[in-house]
């Protein structure tokens, strides 16, 4: 495998991770949103999504854990 499958596939993996998690930690009306903002191009509406996903990040120490749990398991698989 040559390193840019090996790194989009890492950055697949990662994705999904974070995208579980943002299901699990954002209200049910925000899922439709972060997932139209992911396919607008430009980096404003990535920043949204990012600003979305650390609001309960960065609650709790929980949250914080469990987040990069969930990454650095999918990056590292």
């Amino acid at each position: 495998m040559n390193h840019v499958t090996a790194f989009a596939a890492r950055a697949g993996r990662t994705v999904l991770a974070v995208w579980r998690y943002a299901k699990r930690h954002t209200p049910r009306w925000m899922i439709p949103v972060l997932a139209a903002c992911l396919f607008i191009p430009g980096p404003i509406d990535e920043l949204a999504v990012l600003a979305v996903v650390l609001v309960p990040v960065l609650k709790s120490r929980e949250a914080r854990h469990e987040l990069g749990t969930a990454v650095s398991k999918a990056w590292n698989s």
